[in-house]
């Protein structure tokens, strides 16, 4: 399974027998301190791992758990590609733990017709560079991104006429609004690589599971949806998109200052966004919205093909 001289061993997360490690190591992280900036994060992957996840994988030295690597349900790239998430414990040889997770990852993921982990390494966590290439992946520059952040002052509102805002609400599902949503979505991201096509059913399982919520700007005369919006409930500000129509006419800031304000009145004031740094676009309207780079820090995107038997 591994070519590593660990005594270590992987297997798929299974709550019945492996919750006691696995929540002993997220102590050992302080995680699971309500104090911390990722209790939200790891609460609904213990409380049911598969409905925010696709699959987890963890490395076990003897009974304790010494790292993992989580698998996102949402296609990446296209619906052959899965992003990753690598957490290997500081006091491990990170490339040897996580080259044996990524080999038993391999495997599973090739059974279900995958071919591609998709890996990002945010800025503070630079020394995951290195060792995501040392164990197959390979970065992609074209994807970077740098992180934007908004954290209070001003920024303009101004309605458009002829349209009104609403927000998408789970709890009263409509297929054909999360049809429209998914639409929209693809329409407008067909030329964003790193975003795979959603369908309706998705839009549903983001807001209920997945930890994110949906605004959008109708046209009030056809019902046509003109804009879209999806944010997280933790500050992310994470996608936006006008037709084409309606660019240059104000809807985007409307639109982005809608979703700033519903963040603010759910007690949330500091915001964050991953921007390509290619994207010219995007940066100038987080400008315009008062937002700022956060430093010179790039989130990296690594990419590996899997294995196929």
């Amino acid at each position: 399974m591994t070519d590593t001289k660990l005594p270590l061993h992987i297997a798929q997360y299974d709550p019945a027998t492996m919750e006691g490690p696995f929540r002993a190591l997220l102590g050992r992280w302080g995680v699971l301190e309500q104090s911390s900036p990722f209790y939200d994060y790891w609460q609904p992957i213990l409380k049911d791992h598969r409905t925010v996840l696709d699959d987890l994988v963890m490395a076990f030295d003897g009974e304790a758990v010494i790292g993992l690597a989580q698998v996102n349900w949402r296609p990446t790239l296209d619906n052959k590609a899965r992003s990753v998430t690598y957490f290997i414990n500081a006091d491990q040889p990170k490339e040897q733990v996580a080259r044996a997770i990524k080999q038993h990852l391999d495997i599973i993921l090739a059974k279900r017709g995958l071919t591609t982990q998709v890996a990002f390494s945010p800025p503070e966590y630079a020394d995951y560079n290195a060792f995501y290439e040392q164990i197959g992946f390979v970065h992609r520059a074209e994807y970077d991104s740098m992180r934007m952040i908004w954290d209070g002052g001003d920024y303009t509102k101004t309605a458009v006429a002829g349209l009104s805002i609403h927000h998408y609400d789970h709890d009263h599902p409509d297929p054909v609004i999360e049809a429209e949503l998914a639409t929209m979505f693809n329409r407008t991201f067909a030329n964003e690589p790193a975003c795979a096509d959603l369908e309706g059913k998705d839009i549903r399982k983001l807001s209920v599971h997945g930890g994110m919520w949906f605004a959008y700007a109708r046209e009030q005369a056809t019902g046509t949806i003109v804009a879209y919006a999806e944010c997280g409930v933790d500050g992310l500000f994470s996608a936006i998109s006008v037709i084409r129509p309606y660019w240059g006419k104000g809807v985007a800031e409307w639109l982005a200052a809608h979703c700033m304000d519903h963040f603010r009145a759910n007690g949330i004031d500091k915001l964050w966004s991953l921007v390509r740094t290619r994207n010219a676009a995007s940066i100038r309207l987080h400008e315009r919205m008062g937002w700022k780079r956060d430093g010179d820090g790039v989130y990296r995107y690594f990419f590996s093909q899997i294995e196929q038997a």
